[in-house]
């Protein structure tokens, strides 16, 4: 952690990539939510992307699978606040 927080660039870096983890996480989220169609999540080595070759969540399932994608979006989003807060001690 002392690394992390002596280097800017890497812990800027960081914060980018979780908010744009949470920006795909939370579009995927509404889009089950609201219009019970979802795509999966794919792990691919330390990144996350959503298959378009399997078919996609539909009905109740896109809601739970909504749901999960929500509060994983919600702790990326903490932290990106955790990171900047490190980001400015």
């Amino acid at each position: 952690m002392v690394f992390i927080g002596k280097n800017r660039l890497v812990v800027g870096a960081l914060a980018i990539i979780f908010v744009w983890w949470a920006y795909k996480l939370l579009t995927q989220a509404y889009r089950g939510i609201f219009q019970k169609k979802c795509l999966h999540l794919v792990h691919i080595g330390g990144g996350l992307r959503f298959s378009t070759s399997r078919p996609p969540h539909t009905g109740k399932q896109a809601v739970i699978f909504g749901i999960f994608f929500t509060i994983i979006g919600i702790f990326c989003l903490i932290a990106v606040m955790f990171i900047i807060i490190f980001l400015y001690i």
